[in-house]
């Protein structure tokens, strides 16, 4: 009888961290910690903190078998976007509510936008009730939430809704020194699967917001959908290719590597591969701050790290 293969997923708010097995979905005890995830105590934007290196980040060996059959880490995933995603309209709210106070300063800020913002924060409280337990024994109540806050998300607007992905397969760019083909060829063949992976990951995501789980069954009759705006960040020369999502690429893309890793995306996926070739493409590009600066704090991208990937904290 073959043995079933085991590939540990580690979840991440903070400090907090959760194992899980994907071959069973159930948890896999080691040594973790385990705590609410309380926003005051752990959240932070100080990137000197040792403690905390990203938000939300799912570290992980495999994507297929890992992650797409594995109902906690979809739920874990689309809970740390919609996170991402309601603060970002808190912050527009905010903007809106000072404009329309100093444009209006007799009728005072839109009462409307107040209330607007005021949802939106009773959501992301509620939201941060949620624990690295619940993505194992509460998952009908995270994915509840995480479906009511998406959908006032969309209500709250009439245009589809960009979530921005910033792929970086350095890892597994690495040359070979072993293999018979030329460097050419197999840079060539590494961007093919690189780009195979990457679609692999659009697919999951627009499952887990399009196609999600209580829209998952079916009760999501809004015409707004989240539209993947998708870009390849090679760390070894600092180049951007291939971008998907929009013809517009002036406007809706980053116009360089430190704005893709800095201000641009809602998600970070650095694929797995040679882990000593993408030690050194983040040295000698100076990457490793930036990329440790865009994950951490309220407004922290979502990080998702595969095998070689989930090492970058310690470069």
């Amino acid at each position: 009888m073959k043995a079933a293969s085991i590939n540990i997923i580690l979840y991440l708010q903070a400090c907090c961290v959760s194992s899980f097995s994907s071959s069973s979905g159930k948890a896999a005890q080691r040594s973790v910690t385990s705590k609410p995830l309380d926003v005051s105590t752990t959240s932070t934007d100080d990137a000197s903190s040792s403690s905390n290196w990203a938000t939300h980040a799912i570290l992980f060996a495999s994507l297929s078998d890992g992650i797409i059959p594995n109902q906690g880490s979809r739920s874990f995933l689309r809970y740390a976007l919609t996170n991402k995603l309601l603060y970002e309209q808190t912050a527009k709210k905010e903007d809106n509510i000072i404009s329309s106070a100093e444009f209006s300063p007799c009728n005072g800020p839109d009462i409307q936008t107040i209330d607007s913002l005021e949802t939106i924060d009773q959501l992301y409280e509620r939201g941060q009730k949620f624990t690295v337990d619940d993505f194992e024994s509460n998952l009908e109540s995270v994915n509840l939430w995480a479906e009511e806050s998406l959908q006032y998300i969309k209500s709250e607007t009439t245009n589809d809704i960009d979530i921005r992905v910033l792929y970086i397969p350095t890892a597994s760019y690495a040359l070979n020194q072993q293999s018979k083909n030329t460097p050419g060829k197999q840079r060539q063949r590494a961007r093919a699967d690189g780009k195979k992976r990457r679609t692999q990951l659009l697919n999951l995501l627009d499952a887990i917001l399009n196609k999600s789980s209580n829209s998952i069954n079916g009760d999501d009759d809004s015409d707004i959908q989240f539209n993947l705006l998708a870009i390849t960040l090679d760390l070894d020369d600092g180049s951007l290719k291939q971008p998907v999502g929009s013809d517009d690429a002036s406007s809706l893309f980053p116009i360089d590597d430190k704005e893709a890793i800095s201000t641009w995306p809602h998600l970070i996926y650095v694929e797995g591969g040679n882990t000593f070739w993408l030690q050194h493409c983040i040295g000698k590009g100076n990457y490793s701050t930036l990329l440790k600066n865009a994950c951490i704090g309220s407004s922290g991208a979502v990080y998702m790290g595969k095998s070689a990937g989930g090492e970058y904290l310690h470069f």
